[in-house]
């Protein structure tokens, strides 16, 4: 509970990321149809403004920008 207050708090004070949190749609659910293969996808992002931004919260254990790559990549 600490760690995650801490964390909250940490992206509540950053100058960009606090204002990223302001309105939108939690939990959004996207389902469509793949047109080129007939397939029902279906996907869930953490914060949703329409006609902004989607955001999906992810962790990582290196924020550097080699170690984010590696992260994301995987």
């Amino acid at each position: 509970y600490d760690r995650i207050r801490r964390m909250a708090d940490s992206v509540r004070a950053h100058p960009v990321a606090a204002g990223l949190l302001v309105g939108g749609e939690r939990e959004a659910t996207f389902r469509w149809q793949d047109e080129a293969t007939g397939l029902d996808c279906q996907a869930r992002a953490d914060l949703y403004l329409a006609g902004e931004y989607l955001m999906d919260v992810k962790t990582c254990t290196d924020a550097s920008a080699e170690g984010f790559a590696r992260t994301v990549a995987s």
